[in-house]
């Protein structure tokens, strides 16, 4: 009795995956068929309205059609406003990197400057030394000069 049983639900199991597996590929099928139509819509915008009046279609048929131009020109839309969101992101790149080029070209010559600046400096420190050790020189013989000269 059990494996009767078993035998009539695997029966039925059997029946049920032939139905889903038909229905699968009806789904697929009419998926296949709508995918082709919008290409073809998207190809030829200028055909579709003249298809719409002359084919007769039911009620649904139409408002599924309308829903689908509705979600792909919705679609067209919001990809032409990615694609000129990209296009200015990456203009705005551009010029951003520009600028960064220009600063860093800027920084190194300032840079330069600064390191030509401190050499002159350096090298006026040493003179001046020079010079207060010529003057601290000068003073000790006029200091001597007066000393002598007071003698």
């Amino acid at each position: 009795e059990q494996l009767r049983d078993a035998l009539e639900k695997n029966q039925q199991w059997l029946v049920y995956d032939q139905q889903r597996e038909a229905y699968v590929q009806s789904v697929v099928a009419r998926s296949l068929e709508l995918e082709q139509q919008l290409t073809r819509q998207q190809t030829t915008p200028e055909t579709t309205s003249e298809a719409t009046t002359s084919s007769p279609g039911t009620e649904k048929q139409s408002e599924l059609k309308s829903h689908y131009d509705e979600l792909v020109f919705g679609l067209q839309k919001d990809l032409e406003i990615q694609k000129d969101q990209t296009s200015r992101a990456q203009q705005e790149l551009s010029v951003r990197e520009e600028q960064a080029l220009k600063a860093q070209a800027e920084l190194h010559c300032q840079r330069q400057q600064v390191s030509k600046v401190l050499e002159e400096m350096s090298a006026l420190q040493r003179k001046y030394e020079d010079k207060c050790g010529e003057l601290s020189a000068f003073l000790i013989k006029y200091d001597e000069k007066i000393k002598e000269l007071e003698e």
